[in-house]
């Protein structure tokens, strides 16, 4: 700063410019770095914007450097920084070069988003940026850049600090919003109006409202897009915040009756925003819907959001008491139009028939009298079995609001019981030549299923079951979830499912819960199973397979979790019993057997000393076993990676107490090797990872 001093006050103008683009390169990068320095920034900036010589865009920099000053300084040490400088800034707003005035203007909205945040006192502030911005606003032939800047201020400005300005914002300032509005089309004016409307400001807008409505309608008309967009939502935002009372009346329905054009497959994104303003209005206005607003609903290609917001729509029409609102009957004449006039069906889009199936059901669904509903599937099923070999679109549209209905009104196929079997009539879609059909019933099965997934039938199915309790198995983590809250009134129905006589099935079951009940069929899936073992002729070669395997691997991943996480729960001496008997089991037991028993020596040392005997045995003969001369190079590998973990649990075995007598590594100069390799290797990881070189293992 010493340093820059001079160049701040040099009498070259791109002297100084440079030392302020230095200063805001220096903000940026050390945030906050200016605190001790504001008294001498002060001047330097007071002593510019009131320098005559001082050309625009010096001013432009300054002015810049003062937004990004109010950016990344605390607001309590700029007290005095904005009392000095606001005057100054007032005077830029005014200024007659339009970059000037523009950029005064964003640097003002920084300041007004600073002081609102902190909560500072305003009082002295806000009437000379009122005046500053409001003066402007008054005139009408100034910039198009710095009228849109301005308009953005005022309405900042009365969003943030509407409760300090009072009674003159409805009284002046409003009405200027509102006059911009009457004079030109500007998005600008809209976005303002938008953000008082939607900021939690206590303005009372009702005497406005008429008026912004009928200019609302009127932009709905024009053919710019832009104007659209940001006139939709304004009007949504509008129904929001009156959603009881106040926008009622002719103005709100004419905008209303400018809604169905709007509605189309060439922008969605408008047909979006229309059809979620038009359900709003019928929830909160009913009354104002003098026009159909089922008008052109489905003459285009609703999917997606749109669509959601289409189906929100039908259902506060069923739901509203609108006056002489269409029939049930009236409404599904108007919907399902396209599919039996023949004249259209034949050009209808395969997803516009989705479309309108989820749009019958909603109906349906919506609707208070059942009776009605059950009506609709008897004919929606005549339809499918006595249309034409002409009429594919009608059996298509069948099948497709049969799955539709069972997805979201699955009573009433409850209460046609014995007059219809749905799941069958939608399998005899499956014989159709059709493709479209046939998938259409594919869908249909899934969402009858989706709707009625209680039902005891689909339990019956062993890989029904099988996948059922394998998602069950991603579901559950350690962390909490807001699908903990649904699992645990069932768990214990899912858990109980280690008895069932399907292997698949118990070995997805086997999971930590419910310990008491589950650690006797845990204990007993950890036993060799010799109706399982059984004898395969590979040509001349004999193999024995054990179909039982990957069920006590399960078991055995089941243990190591409680070991990790669960140990206190269980009775150690009994649950060690049956680990040492994964050390007489296969490869891949064995393997996770010594990964246990790492694990068991830091969480249970005492109980592992009284074992300590009985594991050595077991791992001694895996520790003294040779390769045999005619072994494979995998059976070889598998040998060797048994014997480095048997290896590294007797690493982790020596620090049991009394450990001492037992060794059988040291006499063995291949073994000595291995467990200084060994030894090595979890030093190095200790080092690294700050771990204690115990063993990890993920569970696939």
């Amino acid at each position: 700063m010493r340093a820059l001093q001079n160049h701040l006050t040099a009498k070259n103008m791109r002297t100084r410019i440079c030392a302020f683009n230095v200063l805001s390169h220096l903000i940026r990068t050390f945030p906050g770095v200016m605190n001790g320095y504001l008294d001498t920034v002060i001047i330097n900036i007071t002593k510019t914007l009131a320098d005559s010589s001082a050309d625009g865009s010096m001013k432009i920099e300054i002015l810049r450097f003062i937004s990004l000053l109010l950016n990344t300084h605390e607001p309590e040490r700029l007290n005095r920084f904005v009392e000095v400088v606001l005057p100054q800034l007032a005077t830029a707003v005014g200024d007659q070069f339009y970059k000037i005035a523009g950029e005064a203007l964003l640097t003002t909205q920084s300041l007004l988003r600073v002081l609102h945040a902190q909560k500072l006192d305003v009082s002295k502030i806000l009437p000379i940026m009122y005046s500053a911005v409001i003066s402007k606003l008054k005139i009408a032939d100034i910039d198009q850049e710095v009228k849109e800047k301005n308009i953005a201020t005022a309405g900042l400005l009365i969003s943030l600090f509407s409760a300090e300005l009072g009674p003159q914002i409805t009284d002046e300032c409003l009405p200027l919003l509102l006059e911009r509005l009457c004079n030109e089309m500007t998005r600008q004016a809209l976005r303002a109006i938008n953000h008082i409307v939607q900021s939690p400001a206590k303005l009372d807008l009702h005497p406005m409202l008429p008026e912004l409505l009928s200019l609302c309608a009127e932009f709905l008309r024009k053919n710019q897009r832009s104007l659209r967009l940001s006139t939709l939502t304004l009007l949504e935002s509008l129904v929001c915040r009156f959603s009881h009372n106040g926008l009622q009346g002719p103005s709100l329905i004419k905008v209303v009756k400018e809604i169905p054009a709007l509605i189309c497959e060439q922008d969605l994104q408008i047909a979006l925003i229309a059809v979620t303003f038009i359900t709003n209005v019928v929830n909160s206005y009913p009354d104002q819907i003098l026009a159909d607003p089922l008008n052109n609903l489905f003459h285009s290609l609703l999917q997606g959001a749109t669509l959601n917001a289409t189906l929100s729509l039908l259902s506060a029409l069923i739901k509203s008491p609108l006056p002489n609102k269409p029939t049930f009957k009236q409404i599904l004449e108007r919907i399902r139009e396209p599919v039996y006039n023949t004249g259209t069906s034949q050009f209808l889009h395969r997803q516009t028939y989705s479309s309108i199936a989820k749009a019958t059901a909603t109906v349906a669904h919506s609707n208070a009298d059942q009776n009605d509903s059950c009506a609709l599937v008897l004919s929606l099923r005549d339809s499918f079995r006595n249309a034409g070999p002409d009429n594919d679109s009608v059996r298509l549209f069948s099948v497709l609001t049969l799955g539709e209905l069972g997805r979201l009104c699955r009573s009433v196929f409850e209460t046609l019981e014995g007059q219809i079997n749905v799941e069958s009539l939608i399998v005899e879609a499956f014989e159709s030549q059709l493709e479209e059909i046939k998938s259409a019933a594919s869908y249909a099965l899934g969402s009858l299923a989706t709707g009625n997934l209680q039902k005891a039938t689909i339990y019956k199915e062993i890989h029904i079951f099988f996948a059922h309790l394998n998602a069950l198995r991603f579901i559950i983590v350690e962390q909490p979830r807001p699908a903990d809250d649904h699992l645990r009134p069932v768990m214990g129905q899912f858990l109980a499912t280690v008895r069932d006589p399907d292997l698949n099935v118990r070995r997805v079951a086997i999971i930590k819960e419910c310990l008491p009940n589950l650690l006797p069929a845990l204990y007993e899936e950890t036993k060799v199973k010799l109706e399982l073992v059984h004898e395969v002729e590979m040509g001349p070669f004999k193999h024995i397979v054990d179909d039982g395997l990957d069920l006590r691997k399960a078991a055995f991943e089941c243990m190591y979790t409680l070991a990790d996480q669960s140990l206190d729960r269980v009775n150690v001496s009994e649950y060690l019993t049956y680990v040492e008997n994964g050390l007489k089991d296969q490869h891949d037991i064995k393997l996770l057997t010594y990964l246990m028993l790492v694990r068991l020596v830091h969480k249970c040392p005492i109980q592992m000393a009284q074992r300590l005997d009985a594991f050595c045995e077991h791992i001694k003969p895996q520790l003294l076993l040779r390769p045999k001369q005619n072994a494979v190079k995998q059976e070889n590998d598998k040998q060797d990676e048994l014997k480095r973990s048997a290896v590294r649990a007797v690493i982790a075995l020596r620090k049991v107490p009394n450990s001492d007598r037992w060794d059988i590594i040291n006499g063995n100069p291949d073994l000595t090797q291995m467990k200084e390799l060994q030894t090595r290797e979890q030093h190095l990881w200790s080092a690294v990872n700050g771990y204690d070189g115990q063993e990890t293992m993920e569970v696939e």
